[in-house]
């Protein structure tokens, strides 16, 4: 077996973890070493988002999407008469039960794991499926995802892709200075020390120092008020859910300079603003626009199948909704090419594949383990009559 074959060894970091991880590792079996399945059994994919708690906004669309694309396989047979099975786990947007329901999830018979949602949520997660041996195709996008991350890949855009397309965005409306929030949390930090750089590297001043938010504050104002006052033309926050509503009603309330650049939003987030979206700009994928993509874009023909069956089955069409969907085609696609076996995948994974995403050209190998293309996002503003997400000019 090649290197490109083989996850590499891990750095110890993920394979000791931390706490609860560690904890739980002491006795979480092999369990993706070798499974066999009688047949018309089961294949099972263990999912674990939240359903309830803070991130339930994010992890109820993924559950959604991903049952979307399970329902379609299982309609039409399954995949050579197994069904796909959806073993599901609210961790309740918190570490602690995400640990927990991860071990549970990895100690049964399953082909691999789907989620969480967040970065701050994934951390514990990463040394039980490397110790499970188990593929774990993460929602995060906080984080790019390599090989020291082991058997975890991912499909969502990153924080990386979003500044990238910020960036590229700025520099189209001649913006020179902006100021840069990001909040306290995991999340925060993993754009400090992703996204920060690539502002600082780009050319594009950020003016009145890293401004530190908590995500569990009620008014950023203060920190707006400082970037306003050393010259920052727009400004950019390292945050989502709660953090970018209060942070987008400062904006506006204080009237600030240009827009707040923000990351992936929900609808019902954007709705939470009220008149504050006039003043936002977000960088996503590009299914919130869908229907506004040119006919030769090259994520129109991948959206398509999703965007047909959502509007059916009545699902919410969005970037998270997209995110749960593409990840069970991802595996549907690894499991016809290779079977159910746990490690086959990973060697699949490993080899130079580009997975079936949904919402953009996705390509990984032995080192990249994220791979989302920088030019399927796209910048949006929101319409604040109808609500909705448009291509931003």
């Amino acid at each position: 077996m090649d290197d490109r074959s083989s996850p590499k060894p891990l750095s110890r970091r993920y394979v000791l973890g931390s706490g609860a991880a560690a904890a739980a590792m002491l006795v979480l079996p092999c369990t993706g070493l070798a499974q066999t399945y009688a047949a018309g059994e089961d294949y099972t994919l263990g999912v674990i988002l939240s359903s309830t708690g803070p991130l339930a906004v994010l992890g109820q669309l993924e559950i959604k999407g991903a049952q979307l694309r399970a329902e379609q396989i299982n309609a039409a047979g399954g995949i050579n008469g197994h069904m796909i099975r959806l073993d599901i786990f609210d961790n309740k947007s918190d570490p602690q039960s995400t640990v927990s329901g991860a071990r549970g999830l990895l100690s049964k018979k399953i082909v691999g794991l789907i989620g969480p949602e967040s970065t701050g949520l994934g951390t514990g997660v990463i040394p039980l499926v490397n110790a499970a041996k188990i593929p774990n195709l993460s929602l995060q996008g906080g984080i790019d995802l390599t090989d020291e991350h082991g058997y975890v890949f991912g499909i969502q855009i990153t924080g990386s892709v979003v500044v990238k397309a910020t960036i590229n965005h700025m520099k189209a409306r001649g913006i020179k200075k902006i100021g840069y929030l990001s909040t306290s949390d995991g999340l925060g930090q993993a754009g400090d020390r992703f996204g920060l750089p690539l502002f600082q590297e780009s050319g594009i001043e950020v003016v009145g120092g890293k401004q530190t938010i908590d995500p569990a504050g009620s008014d950023y104002s203060t920190q707006l008020a400082a970037v306003r006052s050393a010259g920052a033309e727009a400004v950019f926050l390292w945050g989502t859910g709660t953090p970018a509503i209060i942070a987008a009603k400062a904006f506006k309330a204080l009237r600030m300079p240009g827009s707040l650049y923000l990351l992936n939003l929900t609808i019902a987030q954007i709705t939470a603003m009220g008149d504050a979206v006039d003043a936002i700009l977000v960088a996503q994928t590009k299914a919130n626009v869908h229907d506004q993509l040119s006919p030769d874009d090259p994520i129109a023909p991948r959206l398509k199948p999703f965007v047909d069956a959502a509007t059916k089955a009545n699902v919410p069409i969005d970037s998270f909704s997209s995110a749960g969907y593409g990840a069970v085609v991802v595996f549907e696609d690894a499991i016809r090419k290779v079977g159910p076996n746990p490690q086959k995948i990973i060697e699949l994974w490993n080899s130079g594949y580009e997975p079936p995403a949904t919402v953009a050209r996705v390509k990984w190998d032995s080192k990249i383990h994220q791979g989302f293309n920088p030019l399927d996002a796209v910048i949006t503003a929101v319409d604040p009559k109808t609500m909705k997400f448009r291509i931003a000019k």
